[in-house]
């Protein structure tokens, strides 16, 4: 797995932290499947669409959405990515840390 796949892994974190879903529709595909924690009520997020419609969910829904990647590493052809997701949200002014974990195809699988 080379460098520049842990980079994109790394910099699609960093991009929905920043929510610049233009960075993120750069380098992805139609057949983009994003399946955050939430995806468990609210379904999967897929291609263009997807990412625009999670990131405009969490500017209605969160004041902070910030995402870390603690370790990130290759297996096999996959990167996975382990951090924390940590949240407030709007109205409630409630905050709370998730540690999360991430495994993305690598850019040729």
């Amino acid at each position: 797995m080379s460098e520049e796949n842990l980079a994109v892994a790394r910099g699609f974190a960093d991009a929905i932290t920043r929510r610049d879903a233009d960075w993120i529709l750069e380098r992805i595909t139609d057949d983009f499947r994003f399946l955050p924690l939430r995806a468990a009520t609210e379904g999967e997020f897929r291609g263009a669409e997807g990412i625009r419609r999670f990131l405009q969910d969490t500017d209605e829904s969160f004041d902070t959405f910030e995402v870390s990647v603690d370790e990130i590493e290759s297996v096999e052809d996959r990167v996975v990515g382990v951090g924390t997701v940590r949240i407030r949200g709007k109205g409630s002014g409630i905050e709370t840390e998730v540690r999360s974990a991430a495994v993305r195809p690598s850019a040729t699988a």
